[in-house]
């Protein structure tokens, strides 16, 4: 079962809090940062669209790409009583292949992390680079491996309201340290009252990350690393404290011989 296909139902529920716009408004800055005025953005692994969404009511034109299948259909719905018209592809990123380039490309809510081996990642962060325009710029958020490593929740247990009912969801995270991954496997169960009427179970595999390791990955596949920060902040230093990172980069220009 491909991850996200039964969670993605429940998915809003789950983020309604998440500070959507504040997001939006860091790309925005960090945009204007590195002097960049993209018209045209890839929003990569898009979801049910919260960036991407609020992106197009900003002007921008968005194209959307996502592996999950119901995501898409949750964005579509967003998109359709917002009368927004946006562009949507159901792909595995590993394989990205789209016609068009773009000036920018984001990758939120860690959506990075779900990339964990060397391999995938490097035909990923290429397949992107290929993606845009010269001078585009690609900026996405990610795990920092310091804090996880110096202490995690094993298990989380979270409620939330779903109608009159409630949603129940648990969360067990494994770390697998010399892969630098995180499996953690959520239990979702519903509620009406308290009559147990749905249930379901996914794990997610995630990579975590070291600033300096992501540069150099992003160097390596043909990117120059602008700026790291923590998420959401361009100012302020990366400390151990700092559980997500954001990269923003550029395609690296090709090198003449003397």
């Amino acid at each position: 079962m491909s991850v996200f296909a039964d969670y993605a139902q429940y998915y809003d529920i789950y983020y309604a809090g998440k500070d959507y716009d504040g997001e939006c408004d860091f790309i925005e800055a960090a945009f204007a940062r590195f002097h960049k005025t993209p018209h045209t953005v890839l929003d990569l692994a898009c979801g049910t669209g919260n960036h991407g969404l609020r992106l197009r009511e900003r002007g921008y034109a968005v194209t959307g790409v996502d592996r999950s299948a119901a995501m898409l259909e949750q964005c579509r719905k967003k998109a359709k009583a917002r009368n927004l018209d946006v562009d949507l592809y159901e792909q595995d990123l590993r394989e990205l292949k789209l016609q068009d380039r773009f000036d920018a490309a984001i990758c939120m809510f860690d959506a990075i992390d779900y990339i964990p081996e060397n391999e995938d990642l490097r035909t990923t962060l290429c397949a992107i680079r290929s993606h845009l325009q010269p001078g585009g710029v690609f900026l996405f958020d990610f795990w920092h491996a310091a804090p996880i490593l110096r202490g995690h929740d094993p298990v989380r247990v979270r409620e939330f309201p779903l109608g009159t009912g409630k949603l129940l969801r648990i969360s067990t995270t494994t770390l697998h340290v010399a892969r630098q991954v995180a499996d953690v496997k959520f239990r979702v169960l519903a509620f009406e009252g308290n009559t147990l009427t749905g249930e379901l179970e996914e794990t997610h595999s995630l990579r975590y990350f070291q600033a300096q390791e992501m540069a150099f990955i992003l160097e390596a596949c043909g990117f120059e690393a602008l700026h790291l920060c923590p998420a959401f902040d361009l100012d302020t230093a990366i400390d151990a404290d700092t559980w997500h990172l954001v990269a923003i980069a550029t395609p690296a220009k090709l090198k003449t011989g003397n």
